[in-house]
């Protein structure tokens, strides 16, 4: 049998022959025919601690409470995965439809726009909007407005 694998690493080992091979389990030992038997290795999981405010532990523990997660962690666990999942999706290369949406939405807008308003307007996160707006100021068809006075 193949040495264990390290830890954090994913993968499947082959454990006996295709031909055939034996099984060893707590209820004795089977044979497995003309498939080999393969043993998924999961990675450890990690632990991370965070601090929240009292008005966002609360709100956490309220939406628990309301039976959409299970537990605390596991709308932490949620709300990481959805997240990260933004994350990646702003900085995967698109086809450049939202950088031309947005250079089309910015010239309709007299030039001038916050990136959570096009976000909203146009139906992308914001994260996705900023990476639009970089491509864009790459290529010289935007930049940061400085000195605009802010509205109250």
């Amino acid at each position: 049998m193949p040495s264990e694998p390290a830890f954090g690493s994913l993968h499947a080992t082959l454990l006996g022959p295709s031909l055939g091979c034996s099984r060893q389990t707590l209820h004795g030992t089977y044979k497995c025919r003309g498939t080999p038997v393969y043993r998924c290795v999961i990675p450890m999981a990690k632990q991370v601690a965070a601090k929240l405010s009292d008005v966002e532990y609360n709100q956490i523990r309220r939406i628990v409470r309301s039976g959409l997660y299970i537990n605390s962690s596991d709308f932490v666990r949620d709300a990481v995965r959805r997240r990260l999942s933004e994350i990646e999706s702003a900085a995967r290369p698109g086809s450049g439809k939202l950088k031309d949406e947005l250079y089309r939405y910015m010239k309709e807008r007299g030039g001038l726009v916050w990136p959570d308003d096009a976000a909203r307007d146009l139906g992308y996160s914001v994260l996705e909007i900023l990476e639009g707006l970089r491509k864009l100021e790459r290529e010289g068809k935007a930049q940061e407005a400085e000195g605009i006075p802010v509205e109250a």
